[in-house]
């Protein structure tokens, strides 16, 4: 288990002020990684890929909460990912987090991370993208998130939505009072994450790629769950042309959650991509 502690950071941004709780595991003189989860709402359980791995435990692992999610209370006055880019900078900056950082994330935290790139692209050591929104094609298709009906959304996130890890990452209600704040807590995450993916679930980001494409010096990697129902593995076409000197892989046995499916296998990319940088 890498040890994990917490801090509660106040951006000054003016009219995006917003407060961050930054969770940190690994250690401080480690090299940082910065890790951005998903729109699912999922953080209110410690990070698979943080305490099962041993493969980042010399690393300075931080996971900000993204403000409507996990322990951050303040619904921040924040109405874009780019926004929300701009003051993790500054969050980054209050660490004294000065030399260059991998950054990843899954979903939403993997297109924020993508943001926060093309924002400062001189800060970042590398990318790592798990199944990330942004881009959006008719023909393809997949699922929209803020549509899906509760008895449907198992089935378009986890590769086996009757295993184990659905249990984990959703646990039956037991009583009509767990079932109705169950739909509470999903309507307050999908309201935090329509504030930055909605319409869903195209964010534009296709056209500030540029900055990232023409340089080799900010290696990007791309992993997508085989069987993703929400976002379909054609979609990743699209992202490689984007940004064509990044490498795909499609993960077998996983769907959309694939971080907490395969964390294992997120957590050796994270480490080999530090290595390498």
């Amino acid at each position: 288990m890498i040890a994990a502690n917490e801090a509660t950071l106040r951006t000054d941004l003016g009219p995006a002020a917003a407060a961050l709780h930054v969770a940190q595991f690994g250690t401080g003189s480690g090299r940082p990684v910065v890790w951005l989860h998903g729109e699912w709402g999922t953080f209110e359980q410690v990070p698979e890929l943080a305490t099962s791995s041993e493969s980042l435990a010399g690393l300075r692992l931080l996971l900000p909460h993204h403000p409507g999610w996990g322990v951050t209370e303040e619904v921040a006055r924040l109405g874009s990912l780019g926004e929300l880019a701009i003051a993790y900078w500054h969050a980054l900056d209050q660490l004294d987090i000065s030399e260059r950082v991998l950054i990843g994330g899954h979903g939403l935290g993997a297109a924020l991370a993508a943001e926060m790139a093309v924002a400062q692209p001189q800060r970042v050591r590398g990318l790592l993208l798990v199944n990330p929104v942004g881009m959006w094609k008719d023909k393809i298709g997949g699922a929209d998130a803020f549509a899906l009906l509760q008895r449907d959304v198992l089935e378009h996130i986890l590769a086996e939505p009757g295993g184990s890890l659905s249990l984990a990452l959703f646990p039956k209600p037991a009583n009509p009072h767990e079932r109705a704040m169950a739909g509470v807590r999903r309507a307050e995450v999908l309201g935090s994450a329509s504030r930055f993916m909605f319409p869903f679930p195209d964010t534009g980001i296709t056209h500030r790629l540029y900055r990232l494409c023409g340089s080799r010096e900010t290696p990007v990697k791309i992993l997508w769950g085989k069987n993703n129902g929400v976002l379909p593995v054609a979609l990743s076409e699209h992202w490689l042309d984007a940004l064509p000197h990044a490498e795909l892989e499609v993960i077998e046995d996983a769907s959309h959650m694939l971080v907490y499916e395969q964390p294992a296998v997120v957590a050796e990319r994270i480490a080999a991509m530090v290595a390498s940088a």
